[in-house]
């Protein structure tokens, strides 16, 4: 696994600046080059040597993290291509039923004008005849009688046009978004084919160009596109890294030593040769990690590759050490238990499990984010995975959590449950916590398992939640664990009821005991619950039927 810890070097550096523009100069002319056709041969490095002065070996990294980057955007590309054939698709439905209800709106609209009129010309009959009749009075509830009919079916016929109006506005707007779907999609295609890359994010460029009030301009925008630049490691050179090497002290601190290219030679504290080559050197000293010190002197006492990375910001320059680690052992026991975990909006339920699959203790970790800032959701759901790997690790037990996909039912949630459910599925921050939960049980050496989290709730809800005196989360996390430890999972019905009812009592429980809780012999609490999907919870010591629609991770 890669570890990365960082640092601050502070106060101004002009030598990182100019090192980061000419690594920046580089790598736009190489994807130029890539963009024109040119294939990457060693011709190359002669005719950009001239140019920037620095060495093949910074060119071949420039290349190398040039091409990681296409990469990344191809497979970003194809991801919304993906969601937006989904949409396109969904779209393609709706338009169809669209044009079914407005084709059989049209029928009914036609008959009910045939039948006004029908009715039209026998009120006007009924009216002529009434003028000459004698006893007015037995032809005037006829009279009456068509009138309101055809009172009605005016009402009828006004709330259909109002409702086909409707329809076709949503076929309109529906027909709209099919097209700009199908230009996206063409776009992206196009993208895939030849990629374009915005060095320093289109973000930034609008914000330095394009909205109104811009700050800086160009001089902003070539400070965040020349902001960043990156040194790979290789095991066979000193330290790790043949152009940045970290040299460890006994004080806890660290000194950094920077090979300069030779474009930037002047910028050098110290020269000198070594194997005939001339080498221009900078040194930073006093540099303190306040994560991973030890982790980082046994990567350089090991002497493994390790990779620096200069990042700019509006504090000062960040120096981030990455290298690859390897895995402790699992030091947890296969057959003595689990801890089951059940993520939700709010926070993540945990249960003890024993080897019989019984629960024990429960405990809870916050995983509320709304109202956070990226840093600040990011730093709350890892200390909540490291809260529950510690304890997986003090008691020697494997951890078992949800494998949910919201990719799909994102894009469903935007046509049929609306704007605010889809919100809170983009709020829920179940990707982050599970790479917080895989990278802590890689690092402390505990097992993860990944089960399927269909009808966790219900079934927990049903079977273990009044049986243990457990919420409903525990219980589905009760659930969850078990089902990684290949346990019955055979829900008990309710004669008369079906799957959509979920009965809160336990099957043993008698007409008396549910009548003395709720006052009725029964009760039943619909639950919509597949993964990620609203639920419902009896909640304030009202009735168990009363709904409180929230999210829930099962």
């Amino acid at each position: 696994m890669f570890r990365s810890f960082q640092t601050r070097i502070r106060g101004n550096q002009p030598v990182l600046e100019r090192y980061a523009a000419v690594m920046s100069r580089a790598e736009h002319k190489i994807f130029a080059l890539l963009q024109a056709g040119r294939q990457w041969k060693g011709d190359i490095h002669t005719t950009l040597y001239p140019d920037f002065g620095i060495s093949a070996t910074h060119l071949d990294m420039v290349y190398r993290q040039l091409l990681a980057r296409l990469q990344s955007l191809r497979e970003i590309g194809l991801r919304h291509i993906r969601e937006w054939e989904l949409r396109f698709a969904i779209t393609r439905r709706s338009l169809g039923r669209m044009k079914q209800a407005l084709q059989k709106q049209a029928s009914a609209i036609a008959k009910l004008v045939a039948e006004d009129v029908e009715l039209t010309l026998k009120i006007q009959g009924l009216k002529r005849a009434l003028g000459n009749a004698r006893h007015v009075a037995l032809r005037i509830r006829p009279l009456k009688t068509l009138l309101d009919a055809s009172y009605r079916k005016r009402r009828l016929l006004a709330r259909m046009r109002v409702g086909r109006r409707k329809l076709l506005r949503g076929l309109h707007y529906g027909q709209r978004k099919e097209q700009r779907l199908r230009h996206r999609i063409a776009r992206e295609r196009a993208k895939l084919e030849r990629p374009s890359l915005c060095f320093g994010t289109r973000k930034a460029f609008r914000a330095c160009f394009l909205r109104q009030g811009a700050i800086g301009g160009a001089t902003r925008w070539r400070e965040l596109r020349e902001g960043r630049f990156t040194l790979e490691g290789d095991s066979v050179r000193e330290s790790g890294n043949p152009f940045a090497r970290l040299k460890p002290h006994a004080d806890g601190t660290f000194d950094l030593e920077l090979r300069l290219p030779y474009a930037l030679r002047e910028l050098a504290e110290v020269c000198c040769t070594v194997k005939n080559s001339r080498q221009y050197i900078v040194r930073f000293r006093g540099l303190r990690f306040q994560h991973g010190q030890r982790d980082l002197e046994q990567a350089l006492a090991g002497h493994r590759p390790i990779t620096i990375t200069f990042m700019k910001d509006t504090t000062s320059w960040r120096l981030i050490a990455s290298f690859r680690q390897d895995i402790p052992e699992v030091q947890t026991l296969p057959r003595a238990g689990a801890i089951g975990v059940d993520f939700n909006a709010s926070h993540a339920a945990a249960v003890f499990i024993d080897a019989a699959g019984n629960p024990g203790r429960t405990f809870s970790a916050p995983a509320s984010t709304r109202g956070m800032s990226a840093n600040q959701s990011t730093d709350l759901i890892k200390k909540s995975a490291a809260r529950l790997i510690a304890e997986a690790k003090a008691a020697r037990l494997p951890v078992v959590i949800e494998q949910l996909d919201f990719s799909y039912r994102r894009v469903v949630a935007e046509h049929w449950r609306g704007p605010a459910y889809m919100r809170a599925l983009y709020r829920l921050p179940y990707a982050k916590f599970r790479e917080a939960m895989l990278s802590a049980a890689a690092r402390n050496g505990v097992r993860l398992f990944q089960v399927a989290s269909h009808n966790s709730s219900r079934s927990g809800h049903q079977r273990f939640a009044r049986r243990y005196g457990l919420s409903i989360h525990h219980a589905a996390a009760v659930v969850i664990a078990r089902r990684a430890m290949i346990k019955s999972e055979q829900r008990s019905l309710l004669p008369g009821s079906y799957p959509g009812k979920v009965s809160q009592w336990h099957p043993t429980a008698t007409r008396e005991e549910r009548k003395a809780c709720t006052g009725k012999p029964g009760g039943s609490i619909d639950r919509i619950d597949s993964g990620g999907a609203a639920g419902a919870q009896s909640v304030g010591g009202r009735s168990p039927t009363r709904r409180a629609h929230r999210l829930d991770s099962g």
